[in-house]
């Protein structure tokens, strides 16, 4: 028997992770809201089930799945995962399978740990986006001239790139369409593809490469309104490297030495999260880094509870009704509900957390 992650109360937006607790809370009576420190209140009625799907990877061991604090699903030796999807059929996840013999990347889709199949191809799959009745992600399949971008949607590829060009990480708009982040020899920019024709609407330019810095992009989030990337802009001849939130056209730096995983809004914020790096080896490698959230680009230490180097991966906001935090840390990985720790998971010492998916149900009270 795993852990459940009962939800009691409704959490606002916390800016700073806050001391080590069990649950936040959340009461449901009808469909009004009630503060747990009025006296009046009833009891409550309904309460919020939730239960996250983890994936990360384990070096050789290959990736694995998490339900909860239990892993259900161990993935093909070799392998990466990128991306994971929670569906009403199953559990869908992306990744790559690395031949290191060969020198060969064969991307994977799985479901339910199982294979399946996309045909004899050679390449990989970035993060994958869950938008309640449809899955996508994307990746690059290796052509004659290059890499293509290409995007598959319920396992099914719905799009791939005239010409060579590395897709980066992408989500869906409130239209439904595709917006990915897109990278080339001179830089990245931001496509937007229309989902029902599989045209190109608009290429917007995100950031320039020059001689002394390349730009990458590590996720990106497609409000109501606005679109914010998580950005890195690293030396050509080092491993320094400053973090960047692209913002509606506006670039913002979170600081030298940053590293920034994940990005969204939440309550009218722009939230970004990743880590510091406290200490470098000789070569400039990372060596020693610290949790850290940025909001509206402040940033908060966010590594209470974690033992050794630790990072906020992921961001989740759930239907603009819970705002989640993944953190890994040595040997564990923490859930935080807006800010205050909700469960804390034990792994393996090689385990890293690269994605995850939640399922929120309103159940009676017992």
């Amino acid at each position: 028997m795993g852990m459940k992650f009962i939800i009691f109360a409704v959490s606002k937006f916390m800016i700073m992770k806050k001391s080590i607790i069990a649950v936040a809370l959340l009461f449901v009576c009808g469909a009004v809201f009630f503060s747990s420190c009025e006296k009046a209140d009833p009891q409550p009625q309904y309460q919020y089930l939730a239960t996250f799907y983890v994936g990360g990877n384990e070096g050789y061991e290959g990736a694995s799945i998490y339900k909860d604090s239990t892993v259900i699903y161990k993935l093909d030796a070799n392998s990466t995962i990128s991306g994971l999807a929670a569906m009403s059929d199953g559990v869908y996840a992306c990744g790559t399978i690395w031949d290191m013999t060969a020198y060969v990347q064969t991307p994977a889709l799985w479901k339910d740990g199982a294979r399946v199949d996309i045909g004899d191809v050679e390449g990989t799959f970035g993060n994958m986006v869950n938008n309640g009745t449809k899955w996508m992600c994307c990746g690059n399949f290796k052509g004659d001239d290059g890499y293509h971008g290409v995007i598959f949607e319920n396992g099914k590829e719905v799009f791939r790139s005239e010409t060579p060009v590395q897709f980066l990480c992408m989500d869906y708009g409130v239209s439904g369409d595709y917006y990915v982040v897109a990278s080339d020899d001179k830089g990245l920019n931001l496509w937007h593809i229309a989902a029902d024709t599989g045209v190109v609407k608009e290429k917007t330019p995100v950031a320039e490469n020059d001689g002394d810095y390349r730009w990458s992009a590590s996720s990106i989030y497609v409000g109501s309104v606005n679109i914010i990337i998580g950005l890195a802009k690293t030396k050509t001849t080092s491993a320094d490297s400053e973090a960047f939130c692209w913002l509606d056209g506006d670039i913002l730096s979170l600081g030298a030495d940053c590293v920034v995983n994940a990005v969204a809004f939440a309550d009218g914020y722009y939230v970004a999260g990743g880590s510091k790096v406290t200490e470098k080896t000789e070569m400039g490698i990372p060596k020693s880094t610290v949790a850290v959230q940025w909001v509206n680009g402040n940033p908060q230490d966010f590594s209470l509870g974690c033992t050794g180097n630790s990072d906020v991966r992921l961001l989740m906001n759930w239907q603009d009704q819970f705002f989640f935090q993944c953190v890994q840390a040595q040997g564990q990985f923490q859930i935080c509900l807006g800010g205050v720790l909700f469960g804390e998971v034990k792994t393996s010492e090689l385990f890293g957390v690269s994605c995850w998916d939640a399922t929120i149900e309103l159940v009676p009270v017992k």
